[in-house]
């Protein structure tokens, strides 16, 4: 895997089993939200942290997984870029704006490719301080992952889509 930046890889949670006989963390155990979808053999999974207390609580993780038995090239230029990459909602299902995107650079196939071999992942975790531009309000809201390939590259194509997952910001940024 070529990764540069942010980007990381990822193991599941579910994945990372405490020792036999180890005790239980006693803080308080929160309902896990996250959501996964696949399209043409690559697969997208997203979480959120379900109920920040102000916005610089809030991480959202997106996990890029290739689910076939060959190498897929994925183009990662902008996968780092909440404006591009994420889309939030309120309750009420109205938009909620994120900062503004970063500005284009020239596609040339090659910047920001990423081969990823079968099973291989990369992930990044989006800081809930650096995705807005303004304050967010306390409230209900989800967001979801999109990403969309349509270059003539020799890459995955297609536009992969999480549903939506739920949280509550209890305070302000």
């Amino acid at each position: 895997m070529i990764a540069t930046g942010a980007l990381t890889s990822f193991t599941p949670a579910a994945c990372q089993r405490p020792p036999k006989g180890a005790a239980s963390p006693p803080e308080k155990r929160q309902r896990e939200n996250t959501m996964k979808t696949v399209v043409n053999q690559l697969s997208a999974e997203i979480s959120v942290t379900p109920e920040p207390q102000k916005l610089e609580e809030m991480r959202v993780t997106v996990t890029v997984k290739n689910e076939s038995n060959g190498t897929l090239r994925f183009n990662g230029q902008y996968f780092t870029a909440p404006a591009l990459m994420l889309r939030f909602e309120d309750e009420k299902g109205q938009p909620v704006p994120t900062g503004g995107p970063p500005l284009p650079a020239e596609d040339d196939g090659k910047v920001g490719r990423i081969d990823l071999k079968p099973g291989e992942t990369v992930s990044h975790i989006y800081e809930g301080e650096l995705i807005f531009g303004e304050p967010l309000d306390p409230g209900k809201y989800t967001v979801r992952f999109r990403y969309l390939n349509r270059t003539g590259y020799q890459e995955w194509t297609g536009v992969l889509e999480t549903p939506r997952v739920e949280f509550e910001l209890a305070g302000k940024r």
